[in-house]
């Protein structure tokens, strides 16, 4: 039987091995932590502050826009599903991959990460000239 379980997606290219290592020695390190999903921190205009609603014909900021400053914007993240770890027993039981007890957030560095999603022939025509460009490494 195994301890636990690594999600990759593999759409989600270019991940390097020392990011891989210090999820898994996070998780093996903290036993209360059941799941590990990777988030990175929100710097642009999809910050949950830029939200724009609609209420019938009218668009409502979540905060108003004049009022609004990109320096006093509160911490943000998304999940990123570059690594999922979870505990094998936890996935059995719950029957999914991330079980919100004891979830644990593993920050990404953007400034050292690659990212790169393959979802349609532009995303991989992008990922291509990466590569031939050598703009990825480990």
């Amino acid at each position: 039987m195994y301890d636990y379980i690594i999600e990759v997606q593999p759409s989600l290219c270019f991940r390097k091995k020392k990011t891989f290592i210090k999820a898994i020695q996070i998780i093996l390190k903290n036993n209360k932590i059941d799941t590990l999903v990777s988030v990175e921190k929100i710097n642009d205009n999809a910050h949950p502050d830029f939200v724009i609603k609609r209420e019938g014909q009218i668009y409502k900021y979540k905060k108003s826009s004049s009022d609004f400053n990109r320096n006093k914007i509160s911490p943000a993240y998304k999940v990123k599903p570059y690594i999922i770890i979870t505990k094998y027993k936890k996935f059995i039981k719950y029957k999914k991959i991330i079980s919100k007890k004891n979830e644990f957030y593993f920050e990404l560095n953007s400034e050292t990460e690659k990212f790169c999603d393959i979802n349609n022939l532009e995303d991989l025509k992008y990922a291509r000239y990466l590569i031939k460009n050598k703009c990825v490494r480990e």
